[in-house]
């Protein structure tokens, strides 16, 4: 995994569309969030989170971008609030300490987006209220000095929206709300945090006002705020449902309202993307709901182009098991002369539409590899679909077209979908400790610690492998407890050189103990596709052997290895003898003696200390 450095301070006070498509990171959000949580080593890699509820800022202001998260919850249910605080080094960390409430309750948005709101130059969240048929207030991730709390919009009414955007539409310095239906209307900002609700009534004149039902057209799901002419005026462009008579109450087409920085607009003053009667069709039946809409200038000729993202739904589908199912369709607008907006689709695609075999919730056009050239892809690198998980979607222009690319980061020949370590080539995809992370951007690489105790759960095929590395000057052990199947699953311990420790390697292993003289050993643990026997617990030790400035007493113990009495020979003064296990605990001492009985002992590799008030000296021994 990376982490996303800021160049420089970054202006949060920006239209929310400008934010996805420019400075939003593009990575791997479900590897992240897996790799924060205390999952097992053999959990699934990535974890999903809500995508519509994820937000991206430099909230300790450290200078790398971090996330805010809330985890899937069941529609009804209040998700959990999650901070993961980048940590600089391609790792990520669950904090909420920043965040004076974290337990505030409020169902997963449809709709998330950061800017400064209140004029500190710090990023706040808001999330649009409401989730599928639950009415709800909007909420506002709001900065304080050191901190950030949440807190409902009073001023916005309760409801469940689909869509929302922010932008300066009064040209006053701070971002203000426009939110779609149902009740579409304003939260203008006073630049403080502090909002004055208006309905579109108020605001825009000639707005379906004979629709007195509700504010505006059914329908509207779609909002987004940007310059789309560069005039300087911040525009609204809505979408969602279109109509399919032309007395429905609803939208004919993509509408972009044009502004005059005053926040006021007029639906005369507008230009529709495409007109009633245009809406795509597929197989004979016209496109759903148009979930997406994202502006750039792709072909770089100076204008504005835009991809708009439909959803389409089946019925029946046979290959759903006969329920329905949801794709998503892609159309792209080239932006020209006199705000005209001209269907491109098949001149830059070869196709009259991009058919997509699943449903996609952002598209985001933008230049995701700096190369120059700007891609169509969707808000995280890699997704979960009917069939697992998935690359995004990646479309490039090419200089006069726009070709599929396959989205493998690091170019090592593994898609990143697959790819145990995407930012990092390792196209041998070796994992040694069998984590789900490839070694090359493992932090802990397959190894452990002195002290460090594992417990590798078994499973079918799931081999495991760790080592620990402590040099020459110490001696490695590991003890084991464990339950393999016999002739079918082994534990296979080696030191440095490779040389097998272990003469028995399946069945039972009840405190079992080896050591390594030249300060390395390894572990592996080989599974069948069988039946598995729980967890190998494996505890690691390290012992400091004999050094010159300690070898001020020239000794000789004997028998080593012993089963009984350890003799000691070539001083002619008393001694005092300690013995030490592996975790440098004290386990026999004896004063004025030659020798120390060690029958009690377990099994095992032991150090004795060796003092006569002169000198004195540490050596190993083994206890048969």
């Amino acid at each position: 995994m990376i982490s996303i450095k800021l160049s420089s301070q970054v202006n949060y006070n920006v239209p929310s569309h400008e934010w996805k498509n420019s400075t939003q990171p593009w990575l791997d959000l479900y590897l992240i969030n897996s790799s924060t949580t205390s999952e097992s080593i053999n959990a699934e890699l990535r974890l999903e989170t809500s995508s519509t509820g994820v937000a991206y800022a430099d909230f300790n202001e450290d200078g790398y971008l971090d996330i805010l998260t809330l985890a899937q919850a069941p529609d009804g249910e209040f998700p959990l609030h999650q901070m993961l605080i980048n940590n600089g080094v391609g790792t990520y960390s669950p904090d909420n300490t920043l965040i004076t409430n974290p337990g505030f309750q409020a169902h997963g948005p449809r709709k998330t987006i950061v800017g400064d709101f209140n004029g500190d130059n710090k990023p706040d969240v808001v999330r649009i209220g409401g989730g599928h048929d639950v009415l709800e207030k909007s909420n506002i991730l709001m900065s304080g000095t050191d901190n950030y709390t949440f807190t409902e919009i009073d001023v916005v009414p309760e409801t469940q929206y689909h869509g929302f955007a922010s932008g300066d539409l009064d040209n006053d310095g701070d971002l203000d709300l426009f939110f779609g239906q149902p009740e579409s209307g304003f939260a203008i900002n006073d630049g403080s945090g502090n909002f004055t609700w208006y309905s579109v009534g108020e605001k825009i004149s000639n707005y379906f006002a004979e629709n007195p039902e509700q504010d505006g057209p059914y329908g509207v799901g779609t909002v987004e705020i940007l310059d789309v002419n560069q005039d300087g005026n911040l525009d609204i462009v809505v979408g969602g449902a279109y109509a399919d008579a032309d007395y429905d109450l609803m939208l004919m087409g993509p509408t972009i309202l044009w502004g005059d920085g005053t926040s006021n607009y007029d639906y005369n003053n507008k230009t529709e993307i495409w007109e009633f009667g245009e809406k795509p069709m597929v197989d004979g039946r016209a496109v759903d709901n148009n979930d997406d809409i994202s502006f750039a200038d792709i072909n770089n000729d100076g204008y504005l182009d835009v991809v708009l993202a439909y959803i389409r739904q089946i019925d029946n589908d046979p290959n759903n098991g006969g329920n329905p199912s949801f794709r998503s369709v892609l159309q792209i607008f080239k932006g020209g002369e006199n705000n005209e907006f001209t269907d491109v689709t098949n001149e830059w695609t070869s196709s009259p539409l991009i058919l997509l075999d699943f449903p996609v919730t952002w598209v985001l056009v933008r230049d995701v590899d700096n190369n120059g050239m700007i891609d169509i892809v969707e808000s995280e690198k890699v997704l979960s679909g009917p069939g697992g998980w998935r690359n995004s979607i990646r479309w490039e222009w090419n200089g006069s077209s726009l070709t599929i690319t396959e989205i493998d980061t690091d170019s090592d020949g593994v898609l990143d979908y697959v790819d145990n370590c995407p930012d990092t080539p390792n196209s041998d995809q070796s994992d040694i400790n069998n984590n789900g992370i490839g070694d090359v951007c493992d932090l802990d690489n397959g190894t452990v610690e002195c002290g460090d105790t594992v417990v590798y759960t078994q499973v079918a095929n799931g081999d495991f492998s760790t080592s620990l590395h402590v040099g020459d000057d110490l001696l490695a052990s590991v003890t084991i407890n464990a339950t393999m199947e016999v002739n079918y699953d082994f534990i296979i311990v080696t030191d440095g050189a490779g040389n097998q420790l272990n003469t028995q390697d399946d069945g039972d292993f009840v405190d079992s103990y080896f050591y390594s003289t030249d300060g390395t050993i390894t572990v592996q643990v080989l599974n069948d596709s069988g039946v598995e026997n729980g967890d190998v617990t494996l505890a690691f030790a390290c012992a400091t052997l004999s050094t010159p400035e300690n070898e001020r007493l020239d000794l000789i113990i004997y028998p080593n290895p012993t089963d009984n009495t350890l003799f000691i020979k070539g001083n002619q003064n008393l001694m005092k003898v300690s013995v030490y296990n592996m975790l440098g605990k004290e386990v026999l001492s004896k004063m004025n003696t030659n020798n120390i009985d060690v029958n009690v002992l377990p099994k095992g590799v032991y150090i004795i200390k060796i003092s006569d008030g002169v000198g004195q000296t540490n050596r190993k021994f083994i206890k048969n």
